[in-house]
């Protein structure tokens, strides 16, 4: 009896062995890449640790699964042997069903269930203690991955590593998507990430305005009048030309210049518009570079 209580003692801890190993995978794989991240930017140890285990999976998938399959076959060595020892040579078809139903409960489908609940803090608790057993059983997973290797690059099968640039970009769409809600909000920030990814296959057309419809004002025209283009534009920004629309002199701003009326009392007459003129891209002097002006201006549209 005394022996019969032994071993099932220590069944009871392989089974929470096999459960810390099955949750432990589902957890670092199931953690958030950018919340661990930004946990590691402002010094969490244990977040730095979860991400160097991320970048070595290979190495963390053979621990796990060494340390999985080592429980798992103790787990069913020991069932049958206690049980043996109680019921006869028959009892181990029972031990072999017995052993299965509690590993596939307690020891894979209800570790992962809680762990992929509890991704994130889960892989802080458990990064310590599997970055441990990564180091110790380096050497014993290094030749079964080279091994393997092997064998697959033996079936024209090549091992990649690292994703490429296709499939990072991939997943950084499926990131977009995942984040995307019903709500109008989440919405319109996905569109705008989405669009930010697809900013090199834009046209220059569908974004720039051509310098012949930018809206631009003469600023020989009387200040009333110049006031009334400037409320009448949809744009707070409007270039300034006098005697030929490529002689821009400045860019007036809606602000100033109503700041300009209001100090000046309402009153239209002698109000100078050039000294109100803001070249955002020159800074406050006059104007000399026209193509830099231009090349401003074409963001008009947006």
């Amino acid at each position: 009896m005394d022996a019969t209580l032994v071993s099932l003692a220590i069944v009871l801890a392989l089974i929470l062995c096999s459960a810390f190993f099955s949750g432990s995978e589902t957890a670092l794989t199931a953690a958030s890449k950018a919340r661990m991240t930004n946990l590691a930017n402002h010094g969490s140890k244990r977040a730095s640790q979860v991400n160097g285990l991320r970048d070595q999976m290979e190495k963390v998938i053979g621990t796990i699964l060494l340390g999985n399959a080592f429980v798992n076959s103790s787990i069913a060595a020991l069932t049958t042997a206690a049980l043996t020892a109680r019921l006869g040579e028959t009892a181990a078809f029972y031990a072999a069903g017995a052993a299965t139903i509690v590993i596939f409960i307690f020891g894979e489908v209800l570790p992962k269930t809680f762990a992929i609940n509890r991704a994130d803090r889960t892989s802080l608790a458990i990064a310590p203690l599997i970055l441990l057993l990564v180091r110790i059983t380096y050497p014993i997973t290094h030749v079964t991955q080279l091994l393997c290797n092997f064998i697959l690059r033996s079936f024209g099968i090549r091992v990649v590593k690292e994703p490429g640039a296709e499939e990072r970009m991939e997943e950084l769409r499926g990131a977009i998507e995942l984040h995307t809600g019903a709500v109008d909000e989440i919405r319109e920030h996905g569109q705008m990430l989405h669009s930010i990814l697809d900013l090199a296959d834009v046209p220059v057309a569908d974004i720039m305005v051509h310098r012949r419809n930018v809206n631009m004002i003469d600023a020989d025209l009387p200040a009333a009048d110049i006031l009334a283009a400037i409320v009448g534009s949809p744009h707070t920004r409007l270039p300034l030309w006098r005697g030929d629309p490529d002689n821009v002199i400045g860019v007036l701003h809606a602000k100033d210049l109503l700041r300009a009326v209001q100090a000046a009392g309402g009153k239209f007459e002698g109000l100078a518009i050039e000294n109100n003129v803001v070249e955002w891209v020159l800074g406050k002097a006059k104007v000399t570079d026209k193509a830099a002006v231009f090349d401003e201006l074409m963001g008009q549209k947006s």
